[in-house]
């Protein structure tokens, strides 16, 4: 009795392992593929991460005016529901 549970064991502890020796075959090519793909230059300047290209600087009248909009100027009256919102459970 014992015997044949052993042996059942053994069998099932097989079969996953040929799934696991699968599974480290195919990560292994995917990990070959990867490294064989030529590595971009990193965009770190001393030490730091920079944008290759500059980004346009707002002026100070549209700073002004986001500063006034913001400040002044009420929402628009269709910005929030007139109703409340349908909730299905």
């Amino acid at each position: 009795m014992a015997l044949q549970a052993i042996s059942q064991l053994v069998r099932a502890m097989g079969m996953h392992l040929k799934r696991l020796v699968g599974v480290f075959a195919f990560m292994a090519s995917l990990t070959a593929q990867a490294t064989e793909t030529p590595a971009q230059p990193s965009l770190q300047q001393d030490g730091r991460y920079r944008n290759q290209a500059q980004l346009p600087r707002d002026g100070v009248l549209k700073k002004l005016r986001i500063g006034f909009k913001f400040l002044f100027l009420s929402k628009p009256a269709d910005t929030r529901p007139t109703l409340p919102i349908p909730v299905h459970p």
